[in-house]
């Protein structure tokens, strides 16, 4: 697909595997106060889902640490979807206290299980949101989507009623474009093209990130080393009693060592020639 699509559903429908493309993503609408519906929708996660999914939380009263903790299980489902490994969850509710307090929660609850921040994304008044069954509504608004010559990113999303509606609305999504490839082949490819980079860029941005860890890994290991006894006595040592000597000092030790033979003649005068001999 040229854009993302995303399936609102409830994860009691789902009775069989979704069969979906591969970058339509699947949000399971629950109120995480309801042991039922956080049940069903592990029960959907585990069984009858492939595509990526996030959840869609609705907020009807104060979520509690548990409920917090709990929900953060979803996170570590392989195909959940965590674009720069960045948790998506959806979150809406009547009273903006709650939702607020709900999201400060969860974002502890991420915390605490090493996730430096999740992505929440408000869900009561989503652009582009259609009902299923408005098929001719769906229909015209994507095929006027292909047909702009602006490269927008933003998503669709489609609200399901029955389980059966999502193979309806993928066939029909697939149908328009390609009916738009046919009739305007160029303008598909750099939508298609376009489409590509933006993973690309997503792509980039979690090596970016991962980089960035590993870095902020590697200093802090650094710092637990030199805080130990020895290192500090080792470093010291070398700030004390080497750093403080001339530096013609120092280069005549280079050249005792070209006499022992411990050190090669031509690393006296090229850095690219090897050092020390074996």
């Amino acid at each position: 697909m040229l854009y993302d699509i995303y399936y609102i559903v409830t994860p009691q429908i789902l009775q069989q595997p979704v069969k979906s493309t591969a970058d339509a993503t699947l949000v399971l609408a629950i109120d995480p106060a309801n042991k039922n519906e956080l049940s069903s929708c592990f029960q959907a996660a585990e069984q009858y889902i492939n595509n990526p999914f996030c959840l869609l939380l609705t907020l009807q009263a104060a979520l509690t640490p548990e409920q917090a903790t709990a929900l953060m299980a979803f996170f570590f489902f392989p195909n959940y979807l965590k674009p720069a490994v960045i948790p998506q969850i959806f979150v809406t509710g009547n009273n903006e206290g709650i939702v607020a307090a709900g999201i400060e929660s969860l974002q502890q609850s991420a915390a605490a299980q090493a996730f430096s921040t999740i992505g929440v994304m408000p869900a009561s008044n989503l652009e582009n949101s259609y009902e299923a069954r408005d098929t001719s509504v769906i229909k015209e608004a994507y095929k006027t989507r292909l047909l702009s010559p602006v490269m927008t990113t933003e998503a669709v999303y489609i609200r399901i009623a029955r389980e059966e509606e999502i193979a309806g609305v993928q066939q029909l999504l697939t149908t328009e474009e390609t009916l738009f490839e046919q009739q305007h082949a160029v303008l598909f490819t750099l939508k298609k093209q376009n489409r590509q980079l933006q993973q690309q860029v997503l792509q980039l941005g979690f090596l970016y990130q991962a980089a960035q860890q590993e870095i902020s890994n590697q200093v802090s290991h650094n710092q637990i080393l030199r805080s130990s006894s020895q290192a500090t006595a080792l470093q010291n040592y070398y700030n004390n009693e080497y750093e403080v000597l001339p530096l013609w000092y120092k280069r005549m030790g280079h050249i005792i060592k070209v006499l022992m033979g411990k050190r090669s003649f031509k690393s006296l005068y090229s850095d690219s020639s090897k050092k020390y001999r074996n």
